[in-house]
């Protein structure tokens, strides 16, 4: 009788959750620009950056980013390789100089400590970030956006970098602006930031809530028709998504769901994973350039404005190294 009545009501439970769940979801902020999100790509980060720098390394794709004014955008460590690939996209350095002189500093930490230094390191890497960009666009000329006292963004692309982070207990939070660089370095840790993981704490304190690492988040999320959602790992179904780009089915590593997830100290082999991520594109350039310009060049509905995005020639020489 018991388990009848259990089965009975389960239905109707199941039902009721869903029901709870549509009605809960949170949009991504609708942008007067497109957005190319980047996914959580956890250990793997190191491959989706060498694929990012395959997409800029095309000359079709980069311009047609630039003339269609495309932003990037992402969650868990996929806000960080957008921050990297915005300004790249600028001429600040390139994917590779990010990678080899700020994200494998990261791993080279977890090698001499643990894992538990991660979430500290992204918040210094991110102050590194804002520090190099700011004083590249100096170097080129260019010393913010507006005038004295006024509102500004002192890194133009941070005008639209749309990021995700958890807001406790299970609530997608979207943040699309940063004026300041601590506004950026706390959002970019948060987004990033896996409790009890990379550091003994359930959240952090940020904007006044308790936030935490995107990724769980994206389940309770929407994407308007102006994202494609690039995933580096099988991790969000396609049935949450409208435009989903799986990166995944391109990757040519050997390696399990685990191995590629799991942030290793080892930048041996995460050297190893940004070249398969730059060839794994390479590979397929024909055919991922099409599907990404088809993105980039279909109508987009409502209004829409040119891209606040400003290209300033000869900035990535002040980052290169050879």
């Amino acid at each position: 009788m018991r388990s009848a009545q259990v089965c009975a009501f389960l239905p109707l439970f199941l039902v009721a959750n869903w029901i709870w769940w549509k009605q809960n979801l949170v949009s991504a902020p609708s942008l007067p620009q497109k957005v190319i999100f980047l996914g959580p790509s956890c250990g793997h980060v190191a491959y989706s950056m060498g694929f990012i720098a395959g997409v800029l390394d095309d000359p079709m794709t980069r311009q047609a980013i630039l003339e269609h004014g495309v932003v990037f955008g992402g969650t868990s460590s996929g806000a960080m390789t957008a921050a990297f690939a915005s300004a790249s996209l600028h001429g600040v350095g390139t994917m590779r100089n990010w990678y080899f002189e700020e994200a494998r500093l990261g791993f080279e930490a977890i090698k001499n400590h643990s894992t538990l230094v991660m979430g500290d390191e992204v918040r210094r890497a991110a102050f590194r970030y804002y520090s190099k960009c700011l004083s590249a666009l100096k170097a080129a000329g260019n010393n913010g956006n507006g005038a004295a006292g006024s509102d500004i963004y002192e890194l133009p692309w941070l005008r639209a970098l749309p990021i995700s982070v958890t807001e406790a207990p299970i609530r997608p939070h979207f943040i699309s602006e940063f004026r300041t660089a601590t506004e950026f370095a706390d959002s970019i840790q948060a987004s990033c930031f896996v409790p009890w993981l990379m550091g003994l704490r359930p959240w952090l304190n940020v904007l006044g809530s308790r936030m935490f690492d995107g990724f769980l988040g994206s389940y309770r999320s929407t994407w308007p028709d102006s994202y494609l959602f690039a995933s580096f790992l099988p991790t969000i179904p396609s049935v949450l998504i409208s435009n989903h780009l799986k990166v995944y089915e391109y990757d040519s590593t050997l390696d399990s769901f685990f191995v590629k997830a799991w942030p290793w100290g080892d930048p041996v082999w995460t050297d190893a994973a940004f070249e398969k991520g730059l060839a794994d594109f390479t590979t397929h350039q024909s055919e991922l350039r099409t599907r990404l310009l088809s993105f980039i060049e279909a109508p987009m509905s409502g209004s829409r404005t040119k891209s606040c995005q400003i290209q300033f020639p000869g900035v990535s020489s002040l980052l290169a190294t050879d």
